[in-house]
């Protein structure tokens, strides 16, 4: 089993991407953009304050040495890659599909940085 930061990242990213279509059926009434803007805070937040609660829970049973420590953060980092990577297809497939006007996409890109 590989529990390397990277494949740690991916898979969290990926299960937590995986609800996006349900996120969107319960948000039919906003646009792409707003449906999208909403999911990627989300999960960005539950997955911090999952990071949080794991390492709260590893140094509450030992003490967290530093290559452990250093992977628990290589892995959150990536995660922020996958998650990057992920929002833009989404607003890319909006401007593909034209479900969002590119001003709009573009708007949104720069309130979210």
């Amino acid at each position: 089993m590989d529990v390397s930061p990277e494949v740690i990242a991916e898979d969290i990213a990926s299960f937590a991407t995986g609800f996006f279509e349900g996120f969107r059926q319960n948000h039919l009434g906003e646009s792409g953009v707003t449906q999208i803007r909403g999911f990627m805070t989300l999960i960005r937040g539950a997955i911090r304050d999952g990071f949080q609660q794991a390492r709260d829970f590893l140094e509450g049973i030992t003490t967290l040495d530093e290559w452990i420590s250093e992977n628990i953060d290589r892995a959150y980092e990536l995660r922020q890659d996958h998650l990057d990577g992920f929002e833009k297809e989404q607003l890319s497939a909006l401007e593909d599909n034209d479900t969002g006007s590119p001003e709009s996409v573009d708007e949104n890109m720069e309130e979210m940085s």
